[in-house]
């Protein structure tokens, strides 16, 4: 994300939690932003775009930590899946977008409405893939249900206990009596075969997971290739940087690339692009890079 263009989100996101995001206007943003109005829509159509960048950006942050958590872990522990869980909920909070999205659902604006939906929905089908790692494979026809009943219950558990006391429980707390829960609710499954909605019921919302590892190899290759040639003449940017983008693409046109080595790499490669006009991009890249990494682990 350029500085500009970022300057106009940071804006946009403070307003959004001051006034709210129905009350807040454009006019309102350009004045907070100290821009113009043929700035403004140089970035973006309207303020909608601009929530769309925020929660964008956070969800793009929140994989790219959940995929770290997972490096040298194995995919059964269950404390990493409280860990990875707890993420999404600790971002939300830290900027704010419970309130946001509140007023957003109140709202008549049905294209926003849907974009949040959708990343709901892939929440809830990232949750369901993550089950089956977790109590294996025979879990897998009550996945989607189970993925459900988790977030629905993390959720009500965390409301209610609000509503009496002064300090909260932590989310891995939470999460992993929840999970205590599941298991109960799954071994009865397995005995009445027992499912609500079928095993593929969100499958089209979570691409990455379902497709083949040569396509999302491929894929990976093509964005970093991509993002090489638009910043190999900026000599603003490091040579170590791009040497490093040089070795993951020469790593990831091996047959069986080197997980440890691209793990490596993902941890570290935004670094170099930290305060960039580039971050914003390569967080989003390197977000196709974990989910190969996830789908071949």
């Amino acid at each position: 994300m350029n500085p500009r263009k970022k300057q106009i989100v940071d804006a946009a996101h403070r307003l959004f939690i001051e006034k709210g995001f129905a009350s807040t206007s454009i006019q309102d943003i350009l004045k907070e932003a100290k821009i113009s109005k043929g700035t403004f829509y140089n970035h973006f159509t309207s303020k909608n775009e601009c929530l769309i960048a925020i929660l964008e950006h956070v969800q793009e942050i929140s994989d790219q930590k959940r995929c770290e958590l997972l490096i040298g872990k194995s995919k059964d522990d269950q404390d990493v899946f409280a860990k990875q869980l707890a993420v999404r909920m600790k971002m939300h909070h830290e900027h704010n977008l419970f309130s946001i999205l509140s007023t957003v659902f109140h709202s008549n604006d049905e294209d926003l409405k849907l974009f949040i939906k959708k990343q709901h929905m892939q929440e809830m089908q990232w949750t369901a893939e993550r089950i089956i790692d977790l109590f294996g494979v025979n879990s897998r026809k009550y996945a989607v249900d189970n993925a459900v009943i988790l977030l629905g219950m993390i959720q009500n558990l965390f409301f209610v206990w609000r509503l009496r006391a002064k300090t909260g429980r932590t989310p891995e707390e939470v999460i992993q009596f929840a999970l205590r829960r599941i298991k109960v609710i799954i071994e009865d499954q397995m005995k009445l075969d027992d499912a609500f909605y079928p095993e593929n019921w969100l499958e089209h919302y979570h691409h990455s997971i379902l497709a083949e590892p040569e396509k999302l190899k491929q894929h990976v290759i093509t964005q970093f290739q991509g993002f090489l040639t638009k910043i190999e003449e900026d000599n603003a940017i490091p040579a170590k940087s791009k040497d490093c983008i040089h070795f993951l693409l020469t790593e990831m046109q091996m047959e069986e690339p080197r997980i440890f080595l691209l793990e490596s790499i993902g941890q570290t490669l935004p670094l170099a692009f930290e305060h960039t006009e580039y971050e914003h991009e390569l967080l989003g890249v390197t977000q196709e890079l974990w989910r190969f990494i996830e789908r071949i682990g």
